[in-house]
């Protein structure tokens, strides 16, 4: 299932309670989703929808999974010689 967001499922959510995404094919960005409840809906609210999740969206145009490793890196240590050039590109992040 691909939607026009440039994000795909490589199965759907209801066949399985657990399942692949790949977002940003240019950066090729896995993430494993997991079922854990189907909750019924909510008039007042715009679906699909998640509910919750661990930690934040990566900046964007990071460099995929090795550029955002390296980015948490020079973020989280002062005296990385990028860390100022990573400041000034995104600011501060709290991943």
């Amino acid at each position: 299932m691909k939607g026009g967001n440039g994000f795909a499922m490589l199965c759907p959510a209801w066949a399985r309670s657990s399942c692949i995404s790949i977002y940003d094919f240019g950066d090729n960005w896995r993430h494993d989703l997991l079922l854990e409840a189907i909750l019924l809906p909510e008039s007042s609210k715009q679906y699909p929808r998640c509910i919750a999740g661990e930690r934040r969206t990566p900046p964007e145009d990071v460099g995929g999974t090795p550029g955002y490793d390296e980015y948490l890196e020079e973020i989280a240590d002062p005296e990385h010689e990028e860390h100022e050039n990573v400041l000034r590109w995104r600011g501060a992040f709290e991943p």
